[in-house]
């Protein structure tokens, strides 16, 4: 059986910026970004998301489960 792969060098630089183009241009969070839907701030809490959801992906001990993420201003599952 093959270990876990893991992307490291040019591959993980253009897995990041395929999530971060792909989630910039997602309509729901542009929409609530541009409408500040979670305070003025809702541009940092959208690249503090995109940068968490890349660590998920990254960083993975290959036991990764969805599980709600509950806050103040939004649910994520």
């Amino acid at each position: 059986m093959v270990g876990p792969r893991v992307l490291q060098g040019e591959s993980l630089e253009t897995f990041n910026e395929g999530v971060g183009y792909i989630l910039n241009r997602w309509p729901a969070l542009r929409g609530a970004v541009d409408y500040q839907q979670s305070g003025k701030n809702s541009h940092l809490k959208a690249e503090k998301l995109i940068d968490e959801i890349r660590s998920w992906f990254t960083k993975s001990n290959g036991k990764n489960h969805l599980i709600p993420v509950y806050n103040s201003n939004f649910v994520l599952f």
